[in-house]
This record gives C-alpha cells, structure tokens and sequence, in this order.
C-alpha cells in the first residue's frame, strides 16, 4: 500500500497525501503583553532582573500556586497574587551552591503554603 523511497540519505515513507498543503497567505501579529492581565509577566520580569535566589523562590512558589489552584483551593487568578506575596515575603540570604538554590526552592513551597490560607475560593 505504501512505498519506501530511498533518497540517499535517508529512507522514506511515502504517503497518498498531497507532496504540499496550500495554506492561504496569512500574517502573525506581535503585540507587547497585557502586564495588567497577565501579571505574572510582570513578574517574572521582576525576578530576572533580581536574579539570587528570586528564580528559585518563584519556581518552589508557582509550584504551590499551581497545585492549590488544580485542587480547587484557591482561585486562577490568586496563583500570581500568591507568588507575588511569596517573592515579597523573602528575606532569606544570597545562595552560594546548588543545594542552597534548592533549599530555597524548598523554604519557597513553604512559605507560599502558609501564605495560602488567606486565599479562599
């Protein structure tokens, strides 16, 4: 039913499709993210140029957020007010190693938990 075609590099399955599908012409559009809509643009935003131990802090965060939110504890729209608050909150020293980037990750997901009891759905 189908046919192997060697092209001389490699070895190809030929199809009963058309060799191209004909799209008609069409035009992307870029435009600058809604920071108001979407805050956790902003966000992340701020915490590159932070930079420290902020990536790891809205990772263990946004980790927290995000589980709360999937088991109905809190609202979509509390995930970036409740990482924002975790990034706030942290007071914690510059990390020096590895295992300092995950204990803050670590002290992160902690401190995102105890800070999610003020959000209710």
């Amino acid at each position: 039913m189908y046919k192997t075609v060697n092209s001389g590099y490699v070895n190809c399955l030929m199809l009963p499709f058309p060799s191209a599908v004909r799209l008609p012409p069409y035009e992307i559009r870029f435009y600058e993210p809604d920071e108001k809509r979407f805050p956790a643009i902003r966000i992340a935003r701020d915490v590159m140029k932070k930079r420290g131990a902020y990536p790891a802090v809205l990772v263990g965060a946004d980790e927290v957020a995000v589980d709360m939110f999937l088991k109905g504890r809190i609202a979509f729209t509390d995930i970036a007010s409740l990482v924002e608050e975790t990034l706030s909150a942290w007071d914690m020293s510059e990390p020096r190693s590895l295992d300092d980037m995950i204990e803050c990750v670590a002290l992160a997901r902690r401190r995102a938990a105890e800070l999610s009891r003020r959000f209710t759905v």
